[in-house]
């Protein structure tokens, strides 16, 4: 995941950084939904990218409404780097392996939302408050990934019986 976008150094880099991960994170889990290797996960994958998609259009009329002065604000102590993990699949990579990059992906993100929530607030609440209704739901993700992920840890004879 190579996002083009440099440091997070002004409110409007932050924005556009986060439409930014909410489409990657959408293709992300398009192209796993596709994966045979993944057929357990499908509805959840397709799931998590509508709600990428839906997201993103919020962030960018987020964006949109609140062009102001303020989008030029300075931002400190929010890097990049931080938030991004190299995804590099192939059809050798497996189910598990998928599972745990969404994961990470996921723990990122979340992080990232909480710590930009609290920034924005000294800046625009709606703004903040949209940041850490998107934390939340990257939280649940996670924590349906962590099921999913141990669910397949689980020999397949434990696993029908579960459900």
């Amino acid at each position: 995941m190579n996002l083009r976008f440099p440091e997070l150094n002004t409110f409007s880099a932050v924005l556009s950084f986060a439409v930014e991960l909410e489409s990657q994170a959408m293709k992300f889990y398009e192209d796993v939904a596709q994966n045979q290797k993944c057929s357990e996960a499908m509805e959840a994958f397709l799931d998590f990218a509508k709600e990428n998609k839906r997201r993103k259009e919020l962030l960018e009329r987020v964006r949109r409404e609140n062009i102001t002065e303020m989008i030029l604000e300075p931002i400190t102590d929010l890097k990049r780097s931080d938030y991004l993990i190299e995804v590099k699949l192939d059809q050798d990579t497996s189910y598990l392996a998928i599972l745990g990059l969404a994961m990470e992906m996921e723990e990122r993100a979340h992080r990232f939302y909480r710590e930009s929530a609290r920034k924005a607030k000294y800046l625009l609440a709606e703004v903040s408050r949209t940041f850490e209704k998107i934390a939340r739901e990257r939280a649940n993700h996670e924590l349906k990934l962590k099921s999913l992920h141990d669910n397949a840890l689980r020999p397949r004879d434990a696993r029908s019986h579960i459900a």
